[in-house]
């Protein structure tokens, strides 16, 4: 015969399962960060009213691999509590990549002012995996995201915003000087555009925004002899409006000097074969695809012809008024 508890067993048991729910976290990803982190990749700061949240990813090598997570900071600016939730994710990969790891960053209350830490699954990769980590937040009628392509130091919580000077809003940008990190300057303001590479922080993230690099790739193949190769495959993927590609070809068995072409609308891929006409390109001939938009960092791929052998390929980036260089980390 099966007992059933008594009505003080039910009620003790109850009163333990509420204290201990009472006592859980908000959500287990909501956490204070180690003090042996390190070999981080952070992004720029994105804002809601009164927050401001930061993307990172995390790498923990090991001898063949290294073990990344995705974190998010996101901070209170504010004197009242914020309710707030969102995801944070890692990616693999070359460009955007394939999905590798998700955190839900669930429900939370943070304090103001004051911050919170929320931390992704940890997922191995092999050493020198291209990653970044893209970061949701939302509140109460507002939502925004953050990426993580820029390398620097794990961040350290921002410090409190500054008592308010003289005047409310002295520079008159709509952004009261308590929050404002220069208040004679209008148009240095938080939710600024921060123009990249200028030197100036525009929009009080704590640094100048970084100026982009092209996620563009320029796949290929090809058959080569004594005399000659051929190209079988060359585009650049993708192909996105405003981006301008520019073939420059050298050395006998050139079809043309050069050929420039300005993409109108996004595309998956742009074929650049058609403009070799299945040339034969002859040993020492150099062929080079420049992919590049203004405001960013381009792409440059050279293919040096070699008699008998595999072509030497140099990939470079391209910055503004410059030639081609090694890219930035």
């Amino acid at each position: 015969m099966v007992r059933r508890p008594t009505l003080r067993a039910q009620a003790a048991f109850a009163t333990i399962a509420m204290t201990l729910l009472l006592s859980a976290p908000a959500h287990a990803n909501w956490a204070e960060p180690g003090t042996t982190d390190a070999n981080w990749s952070c992004g720029d700061f994105s804002y809601l009213t009164e927050l401001r949240f930061l993307e990172c990813i995390k790498r923990s090598p090991t001898t063949n691999a290294e073990y990344v997570q995705s974190v998010m900071l996101v901070t209170n600016t504010g004197t009242t509590a914020r309710a707030v939730s969102g995801t944070t994710e890692t990616f693999a990969g070359p460009g955007r990549g394939r999905h590798l790891a998700y955190g839900d960053c669930g429900p939370t209350v943070i304090a103001g002012p004051g911050h919170r830490w929320c931390y992704g699954q940890t997922k191995p990769v092999p050493k020198g995996t291209p990653l970044y980590g893209r970061g949701d937040l939302s509140q109460a009628g507002e939502s925004s995201f953050a990426y993580s392509p820029t390398p620097f130091t794990a961040p350290t919580p921002p410090k409190p915003p500054p008592p308010p000077g003289p005047c409310g809003d002295c520079d008159g940008d709509g952004v009261l000087a308590a929050v404002d990190c220069v208040d004679n300057a209008p148009t240095i303001h938080p939710g600024s555009v921060d123009v990249p590479g200028n030197g100036i922080d525009e929009d009080c993230s704590g640094a100048d925004a970084v100026v982009p690099v092209l996620d563009a790739s320029i796949p290929f193949n090809y058959r080569y002899g004594r005399r000659y190769t051929v190209f079988k495959r060359l585009s650049v993927q993708p192909a996105r409006a405003g981006w301008t590609i520019r073939l420059r070809c050298r050395g006998r068995g050139c079809p043309f000097k050069t050929k420039t072409r300005t993409v109108t609308q996004n595309a998956a891929k742009l074929n650049l074969l058609p403009y070799l006409h299945h040339a034969k390109l002859r040993p020492h001939a150099r062929l080079e695809v420049q992919v590049t938009k203004p405001g960013t960092i381009g792409r440059s791929r050279v293919f040096t012809i070699r008699s008998g052998r595999a072509l030497r390929l140099t990939d470079r980036c391209l910055m503004a008024g410059e030639k081609p260089a090694k890219c930035p980390l």
